[in-house]
């Protein structure tokens, strides 16, 4: 089965070798960013240290690995690998803690992932939520290298549950931290006794993200404001809809990915003028639409808005509404929730609201407006009650 799942790898990489051929952006720069794997080596000065190796898919769920960061990093005696798969990780996330070393997760490959681990020699490593690199984890386990999952969500139909080669290598895993009771009773139906409860680690950032002091946009009228947050492509039509049924409002627009392509497909469906967040000068916005060209700010400037749309619920599923319900904003989300316990468990105690069509959006805004099903203080003090305990986790990546 590891040998299937070898070549499935070896086809994925092929493809996207082509695509960077042909021009794709993205794709270029997630190969042209592992051309260097080779040359990956631990620091002389990290011999006999706590070398602690956290892997995120992407810049969105480095957002759950921030809190544990910070954690790992008061002990003086950690140091962090922290690797990604994705360009929005890699390139948009910055250190300048000589204790912390970033670089682009090695194509699994049992051959490249071999040479990494042995030349960077972790004593633990972190995947954050679903990142499930068989090839990676089977040389773990052979080399005895502790390695724990956070956040996780299992459902009981599972690829990994069903297939003996892959649920004995989650079964290895020293810890499963697990994203809510649910997966926990799944596992631990399948045998597994590695479980831990944990929860969503997003919640401690959105909280902690509350304390900093931003500056209020300032929008040249003072309505309402609708955000769009984290919104694809192909829910362009959905916000131009909007700004027609909403024309007196003020719209805070935040693409996905903010590539030159994706900013392009907003701005050329617009049919109003708009503001580039990048461009403000002391946060005056002279348009009612602002478009949010950067990455990081977004999860700040929902404090300003009335209703947050988060995308990605008509297609995968919806990305981060944890953080417009931090600062208690009334949030709406696509009907794709299956993989998505949060969303489920906020959706059945009436936290947020969820929309089976594009159609319902309107109306949806204006029963947030006049009725809404929460107030404010309700949400932000759901969201509190969320909060993770890291502690337990801290405690055994940092022995």
């Amino acid at each position: 089965m590891l040998f299937l799942y070898s070549l499935v790898i070896a086809l994925y990489y092929v493809m996207i070798r082509i695509a960077a051929l042909l021009g794709h952006d993205q794709a270029r720069r997630w190969y042209d960013g592992r051309r260097y794997e080779p040359a990956l080596k631990m620091p002389r000065e990290w011999e006999g240290k706590n070398r602690i190796w956290i892997h995120s898919a992407s810049y969105g769920e480095y957002e759950m690995a921030k809190p544990i960061v910070a954690k790992l990093l008061e002990n003086p005696r950690n140091r962090l690998y922290i690797s990604f798969f994705s360009p929005s990780g890699y390139e948009n996330l910055h250190f300048d803690n000589p204790r912390i070393y970033k670089f682009y997760l090695p194509k699994d490959y049992r051959s490249r992932m071999l040479q990494c681990i042995e030349n960077l020699a972790p004593t633990k490593v972190v995947f954050i939520k679903y990142e499930f690199w068989f090839n990676f984890l089977g040389l773990l386990q052979e080399k005895s290298i502790p390695y724990y999952f956070t956040s996780t969500h299992i459902n009981r139909d599972s690829f990994m549950l069903k297939i003996s080669a892959f649920q004995s290598l989650l079964k290895s895993a020293t810890g499963l931290y697990c994203h809510n009771t649910d997966s926990a009773k799944i596992l631990e139906d399948n045998g597994f006794n590695n479980i831990h409860p944990f929860g969503d680690t997003r919640i401690n950032k959105a909280l902690e993200n509350l304390e900093k002091n931003i500056p209020k946009l300032q929008w040249i009228q003072s309505n309402n404001t609708i955000a769009y947050g984290s919104l694809l492509s192909s829910e362009v039509p959905i916000m131009v809809l909007m700004m027609k049924a909403f024309p007196d409002y003020n719209h805070l627009v935040a693409p996905h990915d903010i590539d030159s392509e994706s900013m392009r497909k907003i701005t050329s469906a617009l049919e109003t003028g708009y503001s580039l967040y990048s461009e403000l000068e002391r946060n005056k916005i002279p348009h009612k639409v602002l478009i949010i060209n950067t990455l990081g700010d977004l999860k700040h400037l929902y404090a300003d808005c009335a209703v947050a749309y988060v995308g990605g619920g008509f297609s995968k599923g919806p990305h981060s509404i944890i953080e417009p319900l931090a600062h208690g904003v009334q949030t709406v989300i696509g009907p794709h929730i299956k993989h998505y316990p949060m969303a489920r468990h906020l959706k059945k105690e009436g936290y947020i609201y969820v929309i089976d069509t594009p159609n319902q959006l309107a109306e949806c805004i204006e029963k947030i407006i006049s009725t809404p099903i929460k107030t404010s203080q309700q949400i932000i003090e759901k969201i509190g009650e969320m909060n993770v305990t890291l502690d337990p986790l801290i405690e055994e990546l940092s022995a």
